[in-house]
C-alpha cells in the first residue's frame, strides 16, 4: 500500500478508537466496543437479511489469525479483534436459524458460515471489506449489514483525508446498505475533494430513492458547496457567530475561558463533522485547568458560567468559521427552510482531534450570482437536479444546461424523479426549450423524462416520436396530464387506423389505461397478457380491471396461482368469488414476492377470499412466513392460535394491532427479558403498560432502549408508560438525576422517550449536556408525542437556550435556528418576535413542512406570516410553493389567497402533498383550487362562479376531489360527451350534497336509460352517483361484490343501505344465514343494511372470521346494538374480552350498553378503536369510571366529543384531561409512581399503627 494508504489506515485507527473506548480501560469500564447506536443500526439491517430469507450464520470460536490476511500497518491497531468479537456479539442476540421459515434459503448457509468464521483473520474494516466483496451477496449479507453503518462512521467523519482510492471504494461500497434501508437521519456529510466527491456522489445518486425529501436537499445543498469549494476556491456559509466569553483568537484568549478536561484531543465525534481545531493545551501553552491557573475561574456547582461554553462545545480558533465575521450576504442569511443541516457546520459537540489532517479552511465568500451550475455538475447531481431551487437554475449559463441536456445523463436524471415541483420542472423545460427552435424541439421531446409530464401541449409528430413522449408519462400525477395522453393516443390511434393490434397496444405504452373497457377488450389476449406484464405499475379503473380479467380469464372456474400472477395490477377485476376457487397446481411454488404484487392491487373481500383458498392448501404456520404486510388483516386470531408460532417466527412480519395483542398475551410469560421484547417485531404493539411496569429498575434501561428499536410500532400510551417507568428508576439511581445528567448518560436515554420528560424536568436540565440535547432534539419525532403535552414547549424552550447560551434569540442566525430540525415546529410566537428578519423569515419557511403546529399558536403564527411576507394576494407562485402548506391552518387565510393563473398549478400541487393533513384549511384550500380554476377574472379573491360556466373534460379532470363545488344547476348543463368521458372522475367523490346527486343520477339516466336498462359495467362507472337513485331503484342496480367494496366509503343513508343489501341478496339468491366470511367482508358497510332478525341469524363462525372487517364499518347505534349481541355470542360477555377481542370488534363497541360498557377491563381501553369514540352516546359514555378514562390514552381522549364531556363530573373531566396530556411520564416529577387509593392507604398504615398505640398509652 502506497505510503497515502499508510496514513489513512493510521487514521482509520484513530476514528476505531473515536468510536470505541480507549485500550487502557480500567478493570470495571465496559468491552472496548462501538457505540451502542451503532450496533442498533447493525441489528436493523440484519433483520433484514433474515426477513430475505438468509438464515443467521453462527461464528465459532476464533482460532489464530492469519496475518496473511492482515493489512500491513493495522494488526497492532484498536480495531485488532474488536470487530469479529463485535460482529459475534451482535449475532449472538439473533435467534438461530429456524430450519422451519419456509423462505429460508439453504444453500448459502453454509457460504454463510465459513465466511463468518474468516472475519476471525480480518482485523481490520479494509480486510473485511475485501473479504466481503470476493463473496456472494447472500452469504456477505450479515457481515455488510454489519460494516455498513461503521463504514458510513468513517466516511462521514473522516472524509478523503489520505485516504487510498481503492480503499475509498471498499468504504463507499460497504456504506450503501445503510442508505438503501435507513438513512441516518443526520448525514453530516465532511468536506470532500474530487474525486472522492465524485464517488460519494455516486453513491448518494443510486440511494436517491431511499432518502427523505429532507435528506435530498441536504444533499444538494452539500453538492452545491463542494463544487464551490472544489470549482471556486469560495464558500456560501455563513460564518457562525463568536460564543460569549470566547475571543476570536486563542492566543489573545483569557486562559481560564477553557478546560481542557472537557475535551478529549484524541476522541473523535461520533457525528462525522470535521474538525477544526486542536487540543488547547497544545495549541496555546498558557491554557490550564481553572482550578490551577486562575482561581477566579471556578464557581459553585451548578451555577451558571460566564465565560464558559457548554461541556464538550467546540472551543474556538483562529481557523475555525466562529472567529470570522458574521457575513452579511442577504442571499445566505435568506435561505429557503430545507436547509436544515450546513454540511460542513462546526457541531456544538465537536471533539478537537485530527486537526492536522483537516481541509484547508475557505474563507472567501462566493458573488451572489456565481455561475457554478455547469454541464459536469448536472450530470454528477443526476436525479438530484429535480430537487434543484429555482434560483439554481438561473445559475446555469444556457450553453451549460443545453449541453446538459443533449448529453446521456439528461434523461436518466429525470427518468425516476418523482416529486418535482412544478415550477421548478416548468422553469427546467422552458429553458431546455430556448436550445433550439420551435420547429426543432418536438423532434428532442423523446429526452424529456420526468419533464415531460409538464409539457402540456404537444404539437403533431410522426408515430416514433409520439410512442417516445409517450413512454415517458408512465409515473405523472399532473392533473393534466389525462389531457395529454388522450390527445397522444388518438393521434397514434389515427395513425394506425384505429385497428387493435398487438403492435399498436405495445406502441400506446402507458396511454393505454385512457382506453375505454370496450375497446381494451378489442385486443389479442396474447398482446394483453404482455401489456400487463409490461405495464404491472398500471393504475387501471375498476371497470377496464374487470374487463381485462373477463377477456383474459374467460369462463375459467378454476384459477391458478400463475393465472393471478399473470394478471398483475388488472387482478383487482378478479371477483372474489372466483378466487375462492384458486387451486396451486402441484409442484407450483408459493413465493412471497408474487403474492405482495398479487394483494398489493386486491381488495379486502378479496385478499380474504385468496387467504381462505390457501389456508386450505398450505399449513397455516407455513402460510404465515409467506404471507405480505397486505394479507395478514386476512387472518383470523382463531387461525393465529392453531398455528403453533414460536416467538422467534414473530419477527418480520407485520402484524396488526389486534394480531399483536393477541401473540403478546399468548407469549406473556415469555417475555421477562429485553432480549424477548426484540423478538416481537411488528408485535411490540400489544405490548401492555402491565408489561412495560413489571421490569426491575436494574432492567429497566435496557427495556426501554428494546422497545424504541420499533418506534413506528410504539403507541403514544405504550412510549408514555416506558418513559415513567424509566425516569422512575433514574430518579431512584440517583437523586435529582436529570438536574446533574451527564452527556453519556442523556445518550442513553431514547429520544422517543426523553421528548416525554416531565417539563420541569427538561427546565432543570444543566448547560453541559446541551450538545447532546440539541442532537436528540433534531432527530425527535414530536408526532409520537400527545399534542397537549406541556414538554412540548419545555423542550422547545430548553433547544432555544442552548442556542443562545445566555445571549439574546435576536442574534441567532438562520442556520442555528434550523439545527433545531422538528423542535422549529414547536416555537411559540413570542420567540418568534423576537428573531432577526431574515432568521424569522426562515423559520417560517422552515415551519411549512410541520405536520403539527400547536393549536394555540396557529392563529399568531399566521398573522406572523403575513406581517413578514406581506398580503396573501400579492404572493408570488414560488412563494405559495414555500409557505402555502403554513396558510393551511387557518380556514380564512386559505380564502384570502387571490386567482392567477400562475398559482393553479400551485394549489393543485398543495392539494396532492397535503392530502394527509390534519390542517383544517384542506377543505378552503380545494374550494379555493375550484374558484381559481371556474373562473376567468385575472384576481378573484371570493366571486362566485358564473352561472352558465359548464364543466369540461379539462375542468373535471384537474379540479378531481374539488368537482364537488359545482352547483346542480352546472352539472345538469354538462354535456353528455362530458359526463360519460368523466363520469370515473366524478363517481369518486363521496360528499355531493341531494341535490347535485339528484342532477347527476337524471343525467346518467339521460345519457344510459332508466335503471333497468343499465348492466353491472355501468354501475361500476357511476359510482358514488348512485346515491342520488330512490331506494326501489337501488334494489334493481346490478352491483357486484367488488363494486360494493368501491361503493361502500360514499355517504350512503341508512334507507339506502337497506335498499343495497334487499337488492344484492336478490341477486346473488343469498340470506343472512347463507353469508360467508368472505361475503361479510365484501359487504363492507352494506353489512349495516341487515335487519335485527337477518343479524341474528348470520353464522357465529363466518362472524368471528371476518369480525375484524365487520369492526371497521360504522353502522348507527341501533344496529350496532344488534352486532354486540352476535359478539357476546362469539366472544363472552364483554367484561372477559381482552385486548385484542376489543381491537378487533373496533366500531361494534358503539353498541354497548352502560353495564356492559362499564364492565370493560381497564387495560383494554388504549386499545379501543379511535372512530368509535364520538359514536358512544353520551349517557352511555358517563358511566365511565376515572381510571377507565384515564387509560384511554392521548389520541382516544382527543376523539370525545363535547357532548360527551357535558355529562362528565369535575373529577371525571380531569382524569380525561390527564390523558389528553399523557400524564403517565408527568408523574415522574416527583421521583416515585404517584400514588393510587390503594398506595395512599399503604402509606399511612404505619402511621395509622403509631397513632393507635400514642391512644392506648
Amino acid at each position: 500500500m502506497a505510503s497515502k494508504g499508510k496514513r489513512f489506515v493510521f487514521l482509520l485507527i484513530i476514528v476505531s478508537a473515536a468510536l470505541a473506548k480507549p485500550p487502557d480501560m480500567d478493570p470495571g469500564q465496559k468491552p472496548y466496543l462501538p457505540p451502542p447506536q451503532f450496533k442498533e443500526m447493525a441489528k436493523k439491517l440484519m433483520k433484514k437479511c433474515l426477513q430475505m430469507g438468509h438464515p443467521v450464520p453462527q461464528m465459532k470460536p476464533p482460532g489464530r489469525p492469519d496475518k496473511s490476511d492482515v493489512p500491513e500497518g493495522s494488526r497492532n491497531g484498536p480495531e485488532s479483534g474488536i470487530l469479529p468479537s463485535t460482529f459475534a456479539n451482535i449475532l449472538s442476540s439473533f435467534p438461530p436459524a429456524d430450519t422451519s421459515r419456509a423462505d429460508q434459503v439453504p444453500s448459502a448457509e453454509s457460504d454463510s458460515m465459513d465466511l463468518t468464521n474468516k472475519m476471525w483473520n480480518c482485523t481490520g474494516l479494509q480486510s473485511m471489506i475485501r473479504l466481503m466483496r470476493n463473496s456472494s451477496e447472500a452469504s456477505a449479507c450479515y457481515m455488510r449489514a454489519f460494516a455498513a453503518p461503521y463504514s458510513w462512521k468513517i466516511l462521514t467523519t473522516m472524509g478523503d483525508r489520505d485516504m487510498d482510492p481503492e480503499d475509498y471504494d471498499g468504504m463507499v461500497w460497504a456504506a450503501k446498505p445503510l442508505l438503501q434501508n435507513m438513512p441516518p437521519v443526520k448525514m453530516n456529510l465532511p468536506p470532500m475533494k474530487r474525486p472522492y466527491m465524485t464517488k460519494m456522489i455516486k453513491m448518494l445518486r443510486e440511494a436517491f430513492d431511499f432518502l427523505s425529501e429532507d435528506q435530498r436537499v441536504y444533499v444538494r445543498e452539500w453538492v452545491k458547496e463542494q463544487v464551490f469549494q472544489n470549482y471556486f476556491n469560495c464558500t456560501r456559509k455563513a460564518a457562525s457567530r463568536p460564543k460569549p466569553g470566547v475571543s476570536p483568537n486563542p492566543s489573545e484568549s483569557n486562559p481560564t475561558t477553557q478546560d481542557p478536561s472537557e475535551s478529549n484531543p484524541t476522541t473523535q465525534d461520533p457525528s462525522g463533522s470535521s474538525p477544526t481545531s486542536q487540543n488547547p493545551s497544545e495549541s496555546n501553552p498558557t491554557s490550564q485547568r481553572p482550578s490551577e491557573s486562575n482561581p477566579t475561574s471556578q464557581r459553585p456547582s451548578g451555577s451558571k458560567p460566564t465565560s464558559q461554553r457548554p461541556s464538550g462545545s467546540k472551543p474556538t480558533t483562529q481557523n475555525s468559521p466562529e472567529s470570522r465575521p458574521r457575513s452579511q450576504d442577504p442571499s445566505t442569511s435568506s435561505e429557503e427552510r430545507t436547509r436544515k443541516q450546513k454540511p460542513s457546520r462546526p457541531k456544538p459537540n465537536q471533539s478537537q482531534g485530527m486537526s492536522s489532517f483537516q481541509h484547508p479552511v475557505v474563507t472567501k465568500h462566493c458573488p451572489p450570482k456565481l455561475m457554478w451550475l455547469k454541464r459536469e455538475v448536472l450530470q454528477e447531481m443526476g436525479p438530484y437536479v429535480s430537487r434543484l431551487r429555482l434560483d439554481d437554475v438561473k445559475s446555469s449559463p444556457k450553453n451549460e444546461m443545453c449541453e446538459f441536456f443533449k448529453s446521456p445523463q439528461f434523461k436518466s436524471s429525470f427518468s425516476g424523479a418523482a416529486g418535482i415541483k412544478p415550477l421548478l420542472a416548468k422553469k427546467l423545460l422552458q429553458t431546455v426549450q430556448t436550445c433550439f427552435s420551435d420547429q426543432e424541439f418536438p423532434q428532442h421531446v423523446g429526452r424529456l423524462g420526468m419533464l415531460a409530464c409538464f409539457y402540456q401541449d404537444p404539437p403533431a409528430v410522426n408515430a416514433t416520436l409520439t410512442k417516445d413522449f409517450l413512454s415517458q408519462l408512465d409515473n405523472c400525477n399532473n392533473p393534466k396530464i389525462k389531457k395529454v395522453k388522450r390527445l397522444l393516443v388518438k393521434n397514434l390511434m389515427s395513425l394506425y387506423g384505429n385497428n387493435a393490434s398487438a403492435e399498436l397496444l405495445y406502441d400506446l405504452a402507458s396511454g393505454v389505461v385512457i382506453l375505454p373497457a370496450k375497446q381494451l377488450a378489442k385486443f389479442p389476449v396474447s398482446a394483453l397478457k404482455k401489456t400487463l406484464k409490461r405495464l404491472s405499475n398500471a393504475k387501471w379503473s375498476l371497470n377496464q380491471a374487470k374487463q381485462l380479467a373477463k377477456k383474459i380469464l374467460g369462463r375459467n372456474k378454476t384459477l391458478t396461482i400463475d393465472d393471478l400472477r399473470s394478471m398483475h395490477s388488472a387482478v383487482r377485476g378478479v371477483s372474489p368469488y372466483l378466487l375462492k376457487m384458486v387451486k396451486p397446481q402441484e409442484g407450483e411454488s408459493l413465493d412471497k414476492k408474487d403474492l405482495k404484487n398479487i394483494t398489493k392491487w386486491m381488495n379486502k373481500a378479496q385478499r380474504k377470499a385468496l387467504f381462505m383458498t390457501l389456508r386450505r392448501y398450505v399449513k397455516a404456520s407455513q402460510l404465515l412466513q409467506k404471507m405480505p404486510g397486505r394479507l395478514l388483516p386476512s387472518v383470523s386470531l382463531d387461525t393465529l392460535a392453531k398455528a403453533n408460532l414460536t416467538l422467534n417466527q414473530l419477527d418480520g412480519i407485520y402484524w396488526n394491532r389486534a394480531q399483536s395483542a393477541f401473540l403478546v398475551r399468548m407469549f406473556e410469560k415469555k417475555l421477562n427479558k429485553t432480549d424477548d421484547i426484540r423478538k416481537l417485531g411488528a408485535a411490540i404493539q400489544g405490548i401492555t403498560c402491565k408489561i412495560i411496569d413489571r421490569f426491575a429498575d436494574n432492567d429497566t434501561k435496557k427495556m426501554a432502549q428494546a422497545i424504541t428499536e420499533t418506534p413506528q410500532w410504539l403507541s403514544k400510551v405504550q412510549a408514555g408508560c416506558a418513559a415513567r417507568k424509566l425516569f422512575i428508576s433514574l430518579e431512584k439511581k440517583r437523586q435529582g438525576y436529570f438536574q446533574n445528567i451527564t452527556k453519556e448518560e442523556l445518550e442513553e436515554i431514547p429520544t422517543q422517550l426523553l421528548i416525554r420528560l416531565p417539563h420541569m424536568k427538561v427546565k432543570d436540565l444543566p448547560d453541559s449536556v446541551c450538545p447532546v440535547f440539541l442532537d436528540k432534539m433534531k432527530e425527535a419525532n414530536f408526532s409520537s408525542l400527545p399534542l397537549r403535552a406541556p414538554s412540548r414547549l419545555a423542550l422547545a424552550q430548553r433547544a432555544v437556550r442552548c442556542l443562545t447560551y445566555g445571549t439574546n434569540i435576536s442574534s441567532l442566525s438562520s442556520e442555528e435556528v434550523l439545527e433545531l430540525g422538528l423542535v422549529v415546529c414547536e416555537l411559540p410566537p413570542s420567540l418568534l418576535h423576537r428573531m432577526a428578519p431574515e432568521t424569522l423569515k426562515s423559520s417560517l419557511q422552515a415551519m411549512a413542512s410541520c405536520k403539527q403546529i400547536p393549536p394555540p399558536h396557529r392563529k399568531e403564527i399566521i398573522q406572523l406570516l403575513i406581517h413578514t411576507y406581506g398580503s396573501q394576494c400579492d404572493w408570488s407562485a414560488e412563494t405559495l410553493q414555500s409557505l402555502g402548506p403554513l396558510l393551511l391552518w387557518d380556514d380564512t387565510a386559505i380564502s384570502a389567497l387571490c386567482c392567477k393563473p400562475e398559482l393553479n398549478e400551485v394549489l393543485s400541487d398543495l392539494i396532492v402533498s397535503q392530502s394527509h393533513s390534519p390542517a383544517s384549511g384542506a377543505l378552503a384550500l380545494k374550494k379555493k383550487h375550484f374558484l381559481c380554476i371556474t373562473s376567468t377574472g385575472a384576481r378573484v379573491r371570493s366571486q362566485a362562479v358564473k352561472k352558465d360556466l359548464a364543466p369540461t373534460v379539462e375542468s373535471i379532470e384537474e379540479l378531481n376531489e374539488a368537482n364537488v363545488y359545482w352547483s346542480p344547476t352546472q352539472l345538469d348543463e354538462m354535456t353528455e360527451e362530458t359526463f360519460t368521458t368523466t363520469v370515473e372522475t366524478l363517481g369518486a367523490i363521496p360528499d355531493y350534497s341531494s341535490d347535485q346527486l339528484d342532477a347527476l343520477q337524471k343525467k346518467a339516466v339521460k345519457v344510459w336509460g332508466p335503471v333497468s336498462s343499465m348492466n353491472e359495467s355501468l354501475v361500476t362507472q357511476l359510482g358514488c352517483v348512485s346515491q342520488g337513485f330512490s331506494s326501489s331503484d337501488l334494489e334493481k342496480l346490478p352491483i357486484s361484490p367488488d363494486t360494493l367494496q368501491e361503493i361502500a366509503h360514499c355517504g350512503w343513508t341508512q334507507l339506502q343501505t337497506e335498499a343495497v343489501w334487499k337488492g344484492f341478496a336478490k341477486r346473488n339468491n343469498l340470506t343472512a344465514q347463507e353469508l360467508g366470511a368472505v361475503e361479510i367482508v365484501a359487504l363492507s358497510r352494506f353489512i349495516c343494511g341487515l335487519s335485527s332478525r337477518e343479524i341474528a341469524q348470520v353464522n357465529v363462525d363466518a362472524f368471528k372470521e371476518a369480525v375484524a372487517s365487520v369492526g371497521d364499518v360504522l353502522c348507527p347505534v341501533l344496529v350496532a346494538q344488534q352486532l354486540i349481541r352476535l359478539a357476546v355470542t362469539a366472544f363472552g360477555k364483554p367484561s372477559t374480552w381482552t385486548e385484542a377481542d376489543v381491537s378487533n370488534l373496533g366500531n361494534i363497541l358503539v353498541g354497548l350498553n352502560a353495564v356492559e360498557l362499564r364492565s370493560l377491563d381497564q387495560s383494554v381501553f388504549p386499545f379501543l378503536s379511535q372512530s368509535c369514540i364520538p359514536s358512544i352516546p353520551a349517557d352511555t359514555f358517563a358511566v365511565l369510571s376515572v381510571g377507565q378514562l384515564e387509560a384511554l390514552g392521548p389520541d382516544n381522549a382527543a376523539m370525545v366529543t363535547d357532548a360527551q364531556k357535558a355529562k362528565l363530573g369535575k373529577a371525571k373531566l380531569a382524569a380525561l384531561d390527564r390523558a389528553l396530556v399523557g400524564s403517565d411520564s408527568e408523574s415522574a416529577d416527583s421521583g416515585a409512581p404517584s400514588l393510587s387509593t390503594e398506595g395512599v392507604a399503604a402509606f399511612l398504615k404505619p402511621f395509622l399503627f403509631l397513632f393507635l398505640g400514642f391512644l392506648l398509652l
